[in-house]
């Protein structure tokens, strides 16, 4: 895999400024991230949902998907990037006077170029709206075709790093009758850019290159198996996770009540006849446990990995908190409490001190918190 005889390989181009690793292992690296996230991380459930879409058997959604992450940077096979970086290559022409975008370059190649034959027409043209989205906030159209020589030493490299991506991740779409709307489209975009951030977080992989491909992939697995294990981004359900309370009368045992009300015992018949969930929308009282209800509705959701408790105050968030932790306590989880003044609090609410180092958005993947609302909708954004 790493030893080509050509002057420029794909193994010049780079990702990155002040990198010795070549652009083709930070591909390798987000396709791997989406392979583990989607048979062993947070994003288990959307496999599920997308066989429904696309028609298509769970292991060719994985392979198709990590394929699609690991040429999210093909643009970057451009001589103009290689500059912008300081990846200056002897004979590679580019027109400084112009400005470059590589996802829009990549986009182009998606769409026009014969090397992506492996992925029907119809669908390169979504695949490298995609890809070009990667990098939001940017305008759109600059970019351009490399000039001179420097087309086939680019055209050159990109078929060798194609036929690694297509070799590492191997996929044949059997079905073209699921339809690609932008609904399927923001999914998958959402994973390649979930995929994206992990791979370029410093740490995540190592700077060390293999000589063989196998034992190489076999590392990068582990090293990103090892990331979503240690930001507690492993995919367990909570019928599984919540085991010991999945009985109505060990669930209330645990939440120290004798016997469910009469709202409660509604809230447990529509969890059996929703086992997947659903909006439920609880107007009572205070003091007719609305809290324990919406507690056993999120513990009992199929296939759900975790929840959050928003609620619309800090005094709120914290007032709460001794009633999750119930449920929590046999599950041998801590609860954070995520809000303004979480950090002020005296209740042993905290967790690991690197999850609040951590930047706003990575905290949220904690299995179970409580907090506020807006820390929800800043995570979001």
């Amino acid at each position: 895999m790493l030893n080509i005889n050509h002057e420029i390989t794909h193994l010049s181009f780079k990702a990155k400024t002040n990198t010795k690793k070549p652009l083709i292992c930070h591909l390798l690296e987000t396709g791997m991230t989406t392979k583990v996230l989607l048979e062993k991380g947070l994003l288990v459930p959307f496999v599920d949902e997308l066989e429904i879409y696309m028609k298509e058997k769970r292991e060719t959604i994985v392979a198709f998907l990590s394929f699609l992450s690991a040429i999210h940077d093909i643009g970057k096979i451009h001589p103009h990037f290689q500059w912008k970086i300081g990846n200056e290559m002897q004979g590679m022409k580019i027109y400084e006077q112009l400005s470059f975008r590589h996802e829009q370059y990549g986009q182009d190649l998606i769409q026009n170029s014969d090397m992506f034959d492996m992925i029907p027409e119809r669908l390169r043209v979504v695949v490298g709206e995609i890809v070009a989205l990667h990098h939001q906030g940017h305008k759109t159209g600059d970019y351009y075709v490399p000039p001179g020589e420097s087309l086939q030493i680019c055209t050159n490299a990109q078929k060798e790093v194609l036929e690694i991506l297509y070799r590492t991740f191997p996929f044949v779409l059997s079905s073209s009758k699921w339809r690609y709307t932008n609904g399927v489209a923001s999914i998958l975009s959402a994973i390649i850019n979930l995929s994206d951030w992990i791979a370029s977080t410093h740490g995540v992989f190592s700077e060390n290159g293999y000589e063989d491909h196998e034992e190489y992939l076999n590392s990068l697995e582990k090293q990103a198996y090892q990331f979503l294990k240690n930001n507690y981004m492993l995919y367990q359900p909570n019928e599984s996770r919540f085991a010991k309370a999945q009985k109505e009368t060990d669930f209330f045992r645990i939440m120290q009540m004798t016997n469910p009300r009469s709202m409660q015992e509604h809230v447990i018949k529509l969890c059996k006849h929703h086992p997947t969930g659903g909006l439920t929308i609880i107007e009572a009282p205070c003091g007719e446990g609305k809290t324990a209800a919406a507690l056993y509705a999120a513990s009992h959701i199929k296939g759900s990995n975790g929840f959050y408790m928003a609620l619309p105050t800090s005094a709120t968030s914290e007032s709460i908190h001794e009633e999750v932790q119930m449920l929590c306590n046999q599950a041998n989880l801590k609860l954070p409490v995520f809000n303004g003044r979480a950090w002020m609090s005296e209740k042993d609410i905290t967790i690991d001190a690197d999850l609040w180092l951590s930047p706003s958005r990575q905290k949220l993947f904690y299995p179970v918190a409580v907090g506020t609302v807006d820390q929800l909708i800043k995570a979001a954004l």
